[in-house]
């Protein structure tokens, strides 16, 4: 197998799989989960590729192998090359898998997407007293019914 095309295949297993995870079931198996699927990914592709392309898999570790003069110049351009290729590949994996769809993946912990809640019928914003925002909670400046705790001098 040709080392760029070794770089590309191992890229797009990285962004498939570990971001992938990220996006697709983010919410459902937490920061951990998403973290073994990188380094198991990674762990693979040393395996799988590293005798061939010295596993990069990301530009980042090209750059700082040809500055360190482990690899030429012409080697280093073609490896990134084939690195944004391969990520590209992977990253339409992820969105022909679901990937794009509204409300999936999000911050893990959280159920669900980051973004703008598409329910209309959500509940409004509340603080931390749990009233809706604007509301007159007890403790606020707004609530006339409250005493003043506060020493006086």
């Amino acid at each position: 197998m040709n080392k760029y095309f070794s770089e590309l295949i191992g890229t797009a297993a990285l962004v498939l799989v570990g971001c992938g995870s990220a996006v697709i079931a983010g919410s459902h198996i937490s920061y951990t989960g998403i973290a073994f699927a990188f380094g198991l990914t990674v762990l693979a592709m040393v395996y799988a590729i590293g005798p061939i392309s010295g596993c990069h898999i990301n530009p980042a570790i090209t750059v700082a192998m040809w500055v360190a003069n482990k690899i030429k110049g012409k080697d280093a351009i073609f490896y990134i090359i084939a690195q944004c290729i391969g990520a590209i590949i992977g990253a339409g994996g992820i969105t022909s898998a679901g990937g794009g769809v509204t409300g999936s993946g999000g911050t893990p912990g959280t159920g669900g997407s980051t973004g703008p809640n598409p329910d209309a019928s959500a509940s409004p914003p509340t603080d931390v007293a749990g009233t809706p925002n604007g509301g007159d909670a007890p403790g606020t400046t707004n609530d006339s019914a409250t005493s003043d705790t506060s020493p006086s001098h």
